[in-house]
């Protein structure tokens, strides 16, 4: 996963992801339901339409697979 990109756009979307993980501690009745949270967050970023996605773009999985 590419976090930052020449824009900041993937560092927007990380400082959400890390925002999110702040309202859940402040929130989560545990600390199971934090790490669920974040968990949750992560994989959304992780699995992102736009940049976090086109860095990807143009490589050959095939090839990576070998």
């Amino acid at each position: 996963m590419t976090a930052f990109d020449g824009d900041g756009q993937s560092v927007a979307e990380l400082d959400q992801v890390a925002a999110s993980a702040v309202r859940a501690l402040t929130y989560a009745p545990s600390t199971d339901t934090l790490w669920v949270a974040l968990a949750d967050r992560v994989r959304a970023f992780d699995a992102g339409t736009g940049n976090a996605e086109s860095a990807l773009d143009g490589v050959d999985a095939d090839r990576l697979a070998a």
